[in-house]
């Protein structure tokens, strides 16, 4: 098992798709006027998808995140992908068990 660096780079095609099928998203009429008996309100699923579709900026937040130092090590057959950052509480834990 050997953790190797990891970097985030989603290709520009993969955020057009994204913004394509957000932009399609056929809407089902609200039920429960709105409440959140029923789950979540139409109104806010909605305001949620337009911020993905037109205000989040994907690549800022890529870059803010490949500032981090990320891994991926195999674990059982399954990539797990993961951020190494020591803690900076006076009670952070690092594996061996010692205050980081």
């Amino acid at each position: 098992m050997q953790s190797v660096p990891f970097t985030i780079d989603v290709p520009d095609a993969a955020l057009s798709d994204l913004k394509l099928r957000l932009s399609l998203t056929k809407w089902p009429d609200e039920i429960g006027e709105g409440s959140w008996e029923y789950g979540t309100p139409l109104a806010l699923v909605k305001t949620i998808v337009e911020h993905w579709r037109d205000r989040f900026d994907w690549r800022k937040a890529e870059h803010s995140l490949n500032q981090l130092p990320q891994f991926q090590i195999e674990l059982d057959g399954r990539i797990v992908h993961y951020v190494h950052v020591k803690g900076t509480d006076v009670d952070s834990v690092c594996l061996s068990g010692t205050a980081a």
